[in-house]
């Protein structure tokens, strides 16, 4: 068999065990996802044919196995109440699962979906926001944080704005970090922003 393939998004797709049949008796998933194996009534389990994986003991009560198939290629398990490994599935209490390649996730890149603004729960009042506009390839950036320890006070010197601003490629932007310090909010009171590093 091949290696695991993730998933974009993982699914679980259900299968019923009842009246000497697996319904449905052949499925085909991604690598990834799981199957949610219930008894539908009577006496029933699932296992491997291979033996790597069942549930621990036939029962008649309205059981729920899952199982999650990380490799492409096909496995085939059946009900050792009825059947056996290796039977054929159109007459038989056996089922088919064919595992195919996962749906590779989307690559990353940045766009107008990022813009917006968060604050971090745990220091109530820091936070960071991003701008992105899409037609210029231009991304704006400010983080507002502040020493934990220090009286909150307007104008501290350990409030500290850091931002960030220029062209962005694809899913990179390499910008310069500069941080403001000085001024009070709403007052003609001077700030000065200096270079501090690359973001």
């Amino acid at each position: 068999m091949a290696g695991p393939i993730s998933s974009a998004t993982a699914a679980e797709i259900s299968v019923g065990v009842r009246s000497n049949a697996f319904s449905p008796n052949e499925v085909t998933i991604e690598a990834g996802d799981t199957i949610r194996f219930f008894n539908q009534g009577g006496l029933h389990d699932v296992v491997a044919d291979d033996g790597t994986w069942r549930l621990p003991i036939p029962s008649a009560n309205p059981w729920v196995f899952r199982h999650r198939f990380d490799n492409v290629g096909t496995e085939f398990a059946h009900c050792s109440v009825h059947s056996q490994p290796g039977r054929p599935i159109a007459n038989n209490m056996n089922i088919k699962i064919n595992i195919i390649e996962g749906t590779p996730p989307p690559s990353f890149a940045i766009n107008q979906g990022i813009s917006g603004a968060w604050f971090n729960p745990a220091t109530s009042g820091q936070g960071i926001l991003f701008d992105v506009e899409p037609n210029t390839s231009f991304i704006f950036g400010a983080i507002f944080t502040y020493e934990t320890a220090a009286a909150a006070k307007l104008g501290s010197p350990d409030h500290r704005w850091l931002t960030v601003q220029g062209n962005y490629t694809g899913n990179t932007a390499e910008l310069p970090i500069f941080l403001t310090s000085g001024g009070v909010f709403d007052q003609p009171v001077a700030t000065t922003t200096a270079p501090i590093g690359t973001a």
